[in-house]
């Protein structure tokens, strides 16, 4: 150590020349008001922040997920015959068929 008049000036582990009182906070900071937070304390502060963020990502993708499940259903289910869907399908079918029928037949005379 180095002494000097009032106050002591320590080479090793500071800059050269720094004193001992010299604080390390930026600007006029007083740092007997500055709060110490746990990592812990911090997580939670931040995840309370951005909690209606995240809620609504959650249904976003929710909504997506089951929209596209329902999509898939309904492609699955579009070739079926055994449902009240498929059935009216084929006698759509059936009637265009007949309808093609007739009028082949009204050309036909």
């Amino acid at each position: 150590y180095q002494v000097t008049m009032s106050t002591v000036t320590v080479k090793h582990g500071r800059r050269k020349g720094a004193s001992k009182d010299s604080t390390k906070t930026s600007g006029n900071a007083d740092s007997s008001k500055a709060a110490v937070l746990t990592a812990g304390e911090w997580e939670r502060i931040k995840a309370s922040l951005t909690r209606k963020q995240r809620e609504e990502s959650a249904k976003r993708r929710e909504r997506e997920e089951k929209a596209n499940l329902h999509a898939t259903s309904k492609g699955v289910v579009k070739n079926w015959e055994n449902t009240i869907e498929g059935q009216r399908q084929k006698k759509l079918q059936a009637k265009r068929i007949r309808e093609e029928r007739v009028e082949e037949e009204r050309k036909k005379i």
